[in-house]
Parts: C-alpha cells; structure tokens; sequence
C-alpha cells in the first residue's frame, strides 16, 4: 500500500468518519503529528514499551519503521532521540 494511502487511512479518514476536527494538517487545526523514519530499522523489546500492554508477538524481531516524534494538541508527548528544542 502506498504510503500516501496508509497517512490517510489512519489519520484523515477517521477524523473525517468520527468527526473528531482531526486528522489534517489544515491552518487552524489541531497539531496532531507523528514523525516516522520508515528507514530506521529496530529491534522489539516488550521490557522497553511505555504501555502497561506487553503482549506482543513480535519480540526480538527486526523491524522497519518507527515513529520517532510525536506531537499531541500541539505538546511534544514523544520524542525518540530527546531533539526536541535542540538547534
């Protein structure tokens, strides 16, 4: 699936669907954004999830892709590398 396609199927769409006044990046919209390196490769270690959830069956395994920054009405909430506010 194209990148494209899968942005929209996890953000636009269902912002438009559930009418949260999300998912776009419009001037006046709330900041919502995720960042992805779809070039960093890691691996998943359940011991290091910020999430009471530990169940996974990807443990161990290398993957491709990972979100690095994340930011939440507007608030840095994720931040992978600790940039944030670096210049």
């Amino acid at each position: 699936m194209p990148l494209r396609e899968v942005v929209d199927r996890m953000s636009f769409f269902p912002g438009k669907y559930f009418q949260l006044g999300r998912g776009t990046l419009a001037v006046g919209a709330v900041a919502d954004v995720t960042v992805l390196d779809i070039g960093r490769t890691w691996s998943v270690k359940k011991a290091e999830f910020r999430s009471l959830g530990k169940n996974t069956p990807f443990e161990g395994r290398e993957l491709k892709g990972r979100a690095v920054f994340t930011i939440v009405d507007g608030k840095i909430r994720h931040d992978l590398d600790g940039r944030a506010g670096r210049t």
